[in-house]
């Protein structure tokens, strides 16, 4: 994962100077609470992919089922050599297949999706197996999400970085008003939200 750029941040404060009002049944003024000082804050962050998914479909129709067959098996062989020449693990290729007649004629059609972690060798195997299949093997654009992984960690450096903020605006407002208010006597936090948007 590419390091996070610096993050935006915006920080709000107020004073609430306001009397609380006179409770029902008794007499008198109204009485100064012990003033609040309410601070605000935001962080954001954002980070590239660290996985992608691409999926190769490639097929055959034979008058015999058994050519069907060997046919797209080379081929299907030949995709997860080179796959695994480059370092990419069993685990993160998946094959479907289909067989079935056509009129009078076998069709065999095959699903690679392989997931890559590394993208620079997504793009020679990708090369490579347009290279060497050609129009026998169509590649599809490469779809790039996030893991599960890295959206936490993505998540908790964000939030520490918000309350870096958030007790940094504290101590900036509280220092300047401590003879007029008073030091802190407790921080309430009262809401934390975030959202995620994914490419």
């Amino acid at each position: 994962m590419a390091p996070p750029a610096p993050a935006p941040s915006r920080v709000f404060a107020e004073l609430d100077l306001a009397p609380s009002p006179v409770p029902e049944g008794r007499v008198g003024t109204p009485v100064l609470p012990g003033r609040e000082v309410h601070v605000s804050g935001s962080a954001e962050l954002s980070a590239r992919p660290d996985r992608a998914r691409v999926s190769m479909r490639l097929g055959s129709r034979k008058e015999a089922a058994a050519e069907a067959r060997s046919s797209v098996s080379r081929r299907l062989q030949y995709i997860a050599h080179s796959a695994r020449l480059r370092g990419i693990p069993e685990e993160n290729m998946t094959v479907t297949e289909d067989f079935s007649r056509v009129e009078n004629t076998y069709q065999m059609e095959a699903e690679v999706c392989i997931i890559f972690s590394d993208f620079g060798k997504m793009q020679n195997v990708c090369n490579l197996l347009t290279e060497k299949l050609g129009t026998s093997v169509t590649i599809s654009p490469p779809h790039f999400y996030h893991t599960p992984e890295a959206i936490d960690t993505l998540r908790w450096t964000c939030l520490l970085l918000c309350c870096c903020f958030y007790l940094s605006a504290v101590k900036c407002v509280s220092l300047p008003l401590e003879t007029r208010a008073g030091k802190p006597r407790k921080y309430v936090d009262y809401l934390a939200r975030h959202w995620e948007s994914l490419y």
